[in-house]
């Protein structure tokens, strides 16, 4: 009797929001493992309520600045946090319903090309941040969803501004001011 009711439950449709549960925990581990890296390993705790074994998108802790659509982690917004964060592209990548991130002030190292691998982002703001350096990747051109490309007021940002940008096609607004190391046109 006991086996069978269980074998009879692996196929009853209570299951599936289980396995999105899965799905969400993947990208609560996705966040933890993108941001969690910068000094200090400052973003897991009850200060920011990015809590290692919680699901952003489920649980009953809210991850501070991260929205979800079901179970799926879409938003993503960090505004002067007073931490320095490193975006570690890997991680980042794995969130595919990604459609919105923004951080303003405490991130530093370089865009991850890997960026470029969110197909569904239509929001980038990557904005106030001095410690932010490096190019800006070509990749990023390959966001055919995107829509808003900000990267202004990151002064230590160099380089070319890449004309693959131009293949943006619904692209409706572009920061790129106060970066005074970057030359080139804007596409």
């Amino acid at each position: 009797g006991t086996d069978n009711a269980r074998k009879g439950l692996a196929h009853d449709p209570v299951f599936v929001p289980q396995r999105r549960s899965l799905q969400a925990s993947a990208d609560g581990a996705a966040l933890l493992g993108a941001f969690a890296r910068g000094p200090g390993n400052l973003w897991m705790g009850a200060r920011h309520r990015w809590v290692r074994g919680t699901d952003p998108c489920q649980g009953h802790v809210q991850w501070e600045g991260v929205s979800c659509d079901g179970a799926r982690v879409t938003n993503v917004t960090l505004r002067d946090t007073g931490m320095q964060v490193e975006l570690l592209g890997t991680e980042l990548r794995q969130l595919t319903k990604l459609r919105v991130l923004v951080i303003e002030g405490g991130l530093h190292g370089t865009i991850p090309s890997e960026l470029g691998g969110l197909t569904e982002l239509q929001v980038l703001y990557l904005s106030s941040n001095p410690s932010l350096s490096g190019t800006i990747p070509s990749e990023l051109s390959d966001l055919s969803e995107l829509q808003v490309l900000g990267l202004d007021s990151n002064p230590s940002l160099s380089g070319t501004i890449p004309s693959e940008l131009s293949h943006l096609s619904v692209l409706q607004g572009l920061a790129l001011s106060v970066n005074p190391s970057l030359s080139g046109t804007i596409p």
